[in-house]
């Protein structure tokens, strides 16, 4: 881990690991930010949630109150298959 804290929701150890105190499970957590249709994806969909959320709290990704460019920054850089 070299010195950081690693938050995860489930982790499989292969190996040695320097701190295991520094691996921290964190459960019922969703499973990726952007993941708005919880499906385990960032995708069409959730840009499509997004999209009909603009201007409300409704989609805020960030936790500034309000669904904006932020929040769309944040989903595309969640793109893909949630880890």
């Amino acid at each position: 881990t070299n010195g950081c804290t690693i938050y995860t929701r489930s982790a499989t150890i292969h190996g040695e690991v320097d701190d295991p105190d520094s691996i921290v499970i964190v459960e019922d957590t969703p499973p990726c930010l952007g993941d708005l249709t919880g499906d385990g994806e960032v995708n069409g969909a959730d840009l499509g949630l997004l999209i009909a959320m603009w201007g409300t709290p409704n989609g805020d990704l960030t936790g500034d109150g309000m669904t904006n460019g932020a929040d769309l920054g944040l989903l595309i850089a969640g793109w893909g298959l949630c880890n």
